[in-house]
């Protein structure tokens, strides 16, 4: 793989895939959801099907990224990682969470898609 220095890189699909999911690479090298315990490389771009090129944008480009989140999610929330590729408001629930970072607008329900900001992307945050 060469230098790439734009913050997003294509990967294979490895599964279908939809735009603004939280990805990793699996040991086949191929992009598939992160789950609740993962924050993965990024978030797709937009979607794919299974064997389809799909761009991924790295946690470390500068500037903002669109995700999916699986619930209501107020400005400023801290966002955790959910299953499926998808993100979270911090839970109340006591446990330790893998952090993404910060919603920069509202989302209302499941599979909304909100703009956000990486801050401290794969930390982890333990409720008490």
């Amino acid at each position: 793989m060469s230098f790439k220095d734009t913050g997003i890189i294509a990967f294979e699909a490895g599964a279908d895939l939809e735009a603004a999911r939280r990805v990793t690479i699996n040991v086949s090298g191929l992009a598939v959801y992160a789950g609740a315990t993962d924050p993965g490389l990024g978030v797709t771009k937009y979607a794919a099907k299974s064997g389809e090129s799909v761009a991924v944008v790295l946690w470390n480009k500068p500037g903002t990224f669109e995700v999916e989140v699986d619930e209501a999610v107020t400005l400023n929330a801290d966002l955790v990682a959910a299953a499926n590729g998808k993100c979270t408001s911090l839970p109340a629930p006591a446990g330790t969470y893998v952090v993404i970072g910060k919603a920069l607008s509202t989302a209302s329900a499941d599979g909304d898609i909100i703009e956000a900001v990486s801050i401290n992307t794969g930390a982890s945050k333990s409720v008490v």
